[in-house]
């Protein structure tokens, strides 16, 4: 089991790689992004509808990222605080904000 201060060092790093993650992402940084990704990245993404596709790769997500980033550069992404530090992750819902919590229009 874990010390207490260790468990709170651990949540706090979450915290700061999450914030830093979205930083990233409402930059519109794709290779910003990158850094969080490990080589075996599997990201789903829900079009076409549908079943959606899978995307697999490190760099097949960052391109993918760096696509959608530029069609989609009307959204950002405020994480939910109550998911920081929860099991090491965060779950965003992604979409615009008519569809989904979270995503804002400047």
């Amino acid at each position: 089991m874990q010390s207490e201060p260790n468990a709170q060092s651990q949540e706090q790093a979450t915290r700061k790689t999450i914030e830093s993650f979205n930083e990233a992402f409402n930059r519109h940084d794709a290779d910003g992004l990158a850094k969080f990704l490990t080589e075996d990245t599997v990201f789903e993404d829900t079009s076409p509808a549908p079943d959606g596709r899978r995307i697999e790769g490190k760099a097949a997500v960052v391109e993918f990222w760096r696509g959608w980033v530029s069609r989609s550069n009307h959204l950002s992404y405020t994480a939910n605080p109550e998911n920081h530090g929860k099991g090491n992750r965060d779950s965003p819902e992604m979409g615009t904000e008519s569809r989904r919590r979270g995503w804002t229009r400047p």
